[in-house]
Parts: structure tokens; sequence; C-alpha cells
């Protein structure tokens, strides 16, 4: 017997997400214990970086001349409605 179109439509497919390697892997997690950590051991180099571009921003912004713009809205031709 030949399968109704309106049957493989409602069908729901069924995949197991182990077959996909999908799954959730525990051996790629890093604790924030682990994390604080090596934050910790490179806390001079983190600070000297933060430091220089620190010092380097401000330098920039010290040497860059000031810059000002103008700009002017003018009216040419307009009459002014004055009754007497």
């Amino acid at each position: 017997m030949a399968r109704k179109p309106e049957e493989t439509m409602t069908t729901p497919i069924i995949i197991d997400p182990n077959m996909l390697n999908n799954y959730y892997n525990q051996g790629d997690e890093i604790s924030l214990v682990e994390l604080w950590r090596s934050l910790v051991e490179q806390k001079t180099v983190f600070f000297a970086t933060f430091l220089i571009i620190l010092i380097a921003g401000c330098a920039f912004s010290l040497i860059q001349p000031t810059l000002y713009e103008y700009s002017t809205t003018i009216e040419i031709g307009t009459q002014a409605d004055i009754q007497l």
C-alpha cells in the first residue's frame, strides 16, 4: 500500500544527537577558579598593557591640534509677510 502525502508530513524524524557528535563534552570546560588563577599569574602583563595603552591614548589626545568647525545657514531671497 502506498503512503498518503499527509502521513509523511506529520511523522517526525527522530535523530539521536550522539550520532551527529553534538553532545556536550565536559572535557572542554574551564572553571572560573582556573580562569582567575591564570589572570592573577599574568597580572603584570595585563597591567603593563593597560598602562601602555592609557599613556599612548593620553599622548595622542594631547598631541593632536584642536579642530573647530563652523557652519552658517543663510537664506537668500525670502520676504517677510508684513501687513500694513
